[in-house]
C-alpha cells in the first residue's frame, strides 16, 4: 500500500510541476506577444506619420510646379508678343 501511495504522490507532483511550468511559459509568451503588439503599433503610427508628411510635401511640390507652369506660360506669351 505504501508503494502505491508513493507512486501516486510522485505522479501527482509531476503533473502539478508540469502544470506550473506550462503556466509560467504561457505567461511569458503573453508578455512577449503584448510587447510585440506594442512595437507593431508604434511602427504603424510612425509609418502613418511618415506617409502624411510625404503627402504634405507632395502637395507643396505640386503647388510649386503649378505656379511655375503658370509663370512659364506668361513668359512664353510675353516672348510671343515681343517676337
Amino acid at each position: 500500500m505504501d508503494q502505491s501511495l508513493v507512486i501516486t504522490s510522485t505522479v501527482v507532483a509531476g503533473l502539478l510541476l508540469g502544470l506550473v511550468v506550462w503556466q509560467v511559459f504561457s505567461t511569458l509568451r503573453a508578455r512577449f506577444d503584448g510587447r510585440r503588439q506594442t512595437e507593431y503599433e508604434e511602427l504603424s503610427q510612425a509609418a502613418v506619420a511618415a506617409q502624411q508628411q510625404v503627402a504634405t510635401q507632395l502637395k507643396e511640390l505640386t503647388d510649386a510646379v503649378s505656379e511655375m507652369n503658370g509663370r512659364l506660360a506668361a513668359v512664353e506669351g510675353l516672348l510671343r508678343d515681343v517676337s
